[in-house]
């Protein structure tokens, strides 16, 4: 072999030696660059199964949550089944069948003393009250039944008995403001006896509605209210039940506000004005006597004022005014003064109430401080009062 071809051989073995060292270092680079793919595409399934395992476990939690949201709401609001709105109820999912419980109970001190004898003091409980309350059928047909134990005579369970059913009704509401009222009710006359129990201004009713108030009566009650005006008129069992019976009608004007703001006599702060009218008659078939009343009450968002005057066929009046004024949110001063006689201002009952409310929950839970006095009496007792009341 000459020199010329050992240096052609050579060159061409270094040729191929180059080419082969070339072939091997791209599939090296094409290897790794399919492991850096392979990598990736692990690397991207994993997270996306990681994705849907948190979508399936969140979507696990908010359908716990809400399954949660949904037991809860069916103790609470409109909708609700069971549970407490303004009182505990029970009701099937259309409402067309409910059950309210209500309840009052007032517990009192007080301390009384005329000069002479020595003072005398007593617990009581004026009131306590459980009423069940709803509709049946349809939200037209409803009903009250309540069990009372009331030391005013005015207002005890049925036949006179000091514990035992007091308001018995069933009513039928046929639309367009127009309802019929069955059974045991507060005979529509006095404003202050249609107010009831628990929301009276001071400690239990005035001297005019002890005098005056017809109390419960067991007839039938047919009742209109529009936006402005209402109109009930009655026809009730006479006391003694041998004559045909007993006939009221009371109607009302609304010159402003709204009717709920009328269920009491105090104005909260933040309310708006308000004005009421009303008058009633009643007419006695056992003593063949007439009775009329007229009544004013106004509000002024944290202040009150009203009246009632009432006039007996027999020449028999009596007059009750009061004023409220709210010291704070929860805390209000009142007055009351009544006066019962054979004519107005011409005094045989004279009696001037004055004290505070501290409000707990408005009206339904409260504390009342009260002094009762006699205004032109020798022998009558001065009172003091405290009462706590809890309704709902």
């Amino acid at each position: 072999m000459n020199l010329t071809k050992f240096v052609g051989l050579l060159a061409g073995s270094a040729a191929l030696t180059g080419v082969a060292q070339a072939s091997t270092n791209d599939a090296l680079a094409q290897i790794a660059e399919l492991r850096a793919e392979i990598a990736t595409l692990k690397a991207s399934n994993n997270d996306q199964w990681l994705t849907e395992e948190r979508a399936n476990e969140i979507r696990g939690v908010v359908q716990d949550v809400l399954a949660d949201a949904d037991t809860r709401s069916s103790f609470q609001g409109a909708n609700a089944t069971s549970g407490y709105d303004n009182g505990f109820f029970i009701s099937s999912a259309d409402g067309n069948f409910r059950l309210n419980i209500g309840f009052l109970g007032q517990f009192n001190w007080e301390i009384s003393d005329n000069g002479d004898d020595p003072a005398d003091s007593d617990f009581s409980t004026p009131d306590f009250v459980v009423t069940f309350s709803g509709n049946v059928v349809d939200q037209t047909w409803s009903y009250v039944a309540e069990i009372a134990r009331d030391e005013n005579t005015n207002y005890a369970p049925l036949d006179g008995a000091s514990t035992g059913f007091r308001q018995l009704t069933m009513s039928k509401d046929f639309g367009s403001g127009f309802s019929v009222t069955g059974g045991n009710f507060r005979a529509p006359f006095l404003r202050s006896s249609l107010l009831g129990d628990a929301n009276q201004l001071g400690v239990g009713y005035s001297v005019v509605d002890d005098e005056f108030s017809k109390g419960y009566v067991m007839g039938a009650n047919l009742g209109y209210q529009a936006d402005k005006f209402s109109v009930n008129v009655a026809f009730a069992n006479s006391d003694t039940g041998t004559n045909p019976g007993d006939v009221f009608a009371r109607g009302e004007f609304l010159a402003a506000g709204d009717w709920a703001q009328f269920d009491k006599d105090v104005s909260f702060r933040g309310e708006s004005f308000g004005l009421l009218v009303g008058g009633a008659y009643s007419y006695n078939t056992d003593d063949d006597t007439s009775n009329w009343t007229v009544d004013v009450t106004a509000m002024f968002g944290g202040f009150s004022v009203g009246g009632a005057y009432v006039y007996n066929d027999t020449d028999v009046t009596g007059l009750s005014v009061f004023g409220d004024y709210m010291i704070s949110e929860d805390m209000d001063l009142y007055i009351n003064w009544d006066d019962f006689g054979s004519d107005v201002l011409v005094t045989e009952d004279n009696d001037l109430e004055f004290g505070t409310n501290w409000y707990f929950n408005k009206t339904a839970t409260r504390w009342t401080n009260q002094v009762a006095m006699p205004v032109e009496s020798d022998d009558t007792d001065f009172v003091f009062s405290t009462q706590l009341q809890i309704s709902f």
